[in-house]
């Protein structure tokens, strides 16, 4: 951000910077969450209460080895005499990471540790993981707009006229498309095991299979062609890749009360393959 604001180039000396950052804000952040876990065990405190001691018991320590990374770097950041051009990403970097994480590490770190707490509690609970509760909620408000939007292109004669004169056709692919997504995304609200699987190969239709449709149309497009960026594509992979986490997890499997273990791993068991460890539930 503030190579961003002094529009400074991103060099070999700003990446040594951001290194050397990630290893402070590490710190910061390790400082309290060892201390918030030392007040949960040994003080019977709860989770709040234990990292909001850290935090206000951390604050001096953490600022004080921000304020002098801060003074060391500053003249690196001015930058003035012979090779400062060559300094100054450096310190501008340090400077700027230094203020930026001095914030983040006392209002992230706590929601973070929180948030942890709250996911093995409900682990502990057998409640639905967050991970599989908000992709079926986004599925059911996705699907609804679905059904909405084809409704209207099979209606209004004018959004038929921009899909090419094929409203209806249109519209009625796209109300069977959420309606498949509502129906199933409520049904794993209802803890359906089988609707997981249902929904996971239609993001893979929807988003896998064009996104590597482009993939390979980039790769085989001959060198000097105008080529799309590969930045949608990875993106729309990488949705998949988190959907697929949240229906093959084996916190997912717990929750539906399947075997920790997946089929592959279970067939490599019965039949005695050596090292592939059983591991329980």
């Amino acid at each position: 951000l503030a190579m961003l604001v002094t529009q400074t180039q991103l060099s070999l000396m700003a990446i040594i910077a951001i290194l050397m950052l990630i290893g402070i804000v590490k710190k910061n952040a390790i400082l309290m969450v060892d201390f918030a876990l030392v007040g949960e065990r040994e003080r019977g405190l709860s989770p709040p209460e234990a990292i909001r001691e850290a935090a206000l018991v951390r604050f001096r320590p953490i600022t004080m080895t921000t304020l002098v990374a801060l003074g060391a770097a500053l003249p690196l950041a001015i930058g003035f005499g012979i090779g400062a051009e060559m300094r100054q990403p450096l310190g501008i970097a340090i400077v700027g990471g230094l203020l930026v994480s001095q914030l983040l590490t006392l209002l992230s770190t706590p929601a973070i540790y929180l948030f942890d707490h709250d996911r093995l509690a409900r682990h502990a609970q057998g409640l639905m993981p967050n991970r599989l509760k908000w992709w079926a909620i986004g599925s059911v408000a996705l699907g609804t707009v679905q059904v909405l939007g084809g409704l209207a292109v099979a209606v209004i004669p004018k959004l038929g006229e921009k899909v090419g004169g094929k409203g209806p056709v249109v519209g009625i692919a796209m109300m069977l498309l959420g309606a498949v997504l509502l129906t199933f995304a409520i049904r794993l609200l209802r803890k359906k095991r089988r609707a997981r699987f249902v929904l996971f190969g239609v993001f893979a239709l929807v988003l896998g299979l064009p996104a590597l449709g482009q993939l390979a149309a980039m790769a085989a497009a001959p060198a000097g062609a105008p080529g799309g960026s590969a930045v949608g594509p990875v993106l729309m992979l990488g949705l998949l890749g988190m959907f697929g986490w949240a229906t093959f997890s084996a916190r997912t499997r717990a929750y539906f009360g399947e075997p920790a273990q997946g089929r592959l791993a279970r067939w490599f068991a019965r039949r005695g393959r050596p090292g592939l460890p059983h591991r329980t539930a």
